[in-house]
């Protein structure tokens, strides 16, 4: 109890650093609570506040190999982009619409597996990145891929 009291502390003082633009207390704090976590859930808040410190630095594909890293740990990777891959998403996710309702989907319920909620919030990231960058090619599957995990496995909160 007290080691996830301290760890959402150093994680709230690093929120407050990156808001201050302390850049290198930050990576102190973050490095603090990566190096002591006990599972990969201990460190998502501090591996996310790393993440917006490089979007916000202009480190634009450093923010991408580290959002693609962790995506990768949580079982969760983008297709290579390419017209087939994005037609491919694109039927899939018709395919998952089909036969729901309006009022199914209304009253799905919520997404309750912390790796896809924390692969939500990591694709939410990607897709800004590619905002960013400009790179349009990329970005039909980010949305995709976020309808496609929340039809399988719940509404993200």
């Amino acid at each position: 109890e007290v080691i996830r009291h301290a760890r959402e502390l150093f994680n709230l003082a690093a929120a407050c650093a990156l808001m201050n633009a302390e850049h290198e207390r930050l990576k102190m704090l973050t490095g603090e609570v990566i190096r002591h976590a006990k599972c990969f859930e201990d460190k998502f808040r501090a591996i996310c506040i790393s993440i917006t410190l490089l979007l916000w630095s202009s480190k634009l594909p450093e923010a991408m190999q580290q959002i693609s890293l962790t995506l990768s740990s949580l079982g969760e990777e983008l297709p290579v982009v390419t017209q087939s891959a994005i037609h491919y998403q694109l039927d899939h996710t018709k395919t998952l619409l089909a036969g729901l309702s309006d009022e199914t989907l209304l009253s799905y319920p919520a997404m309750s597996i912390s790796s896809k909620i924390m692969a939500m919030e990591l694709f939410s990231k990607q897709f800004i990145n590619y905002t960013f960058t400009g790179d349009g090619n990329a970005m039909p599957i980010i949305p995709l891929k976020m309808v496609q995990t929340s039809l399988t496995y719940g509404m993200s909160p």
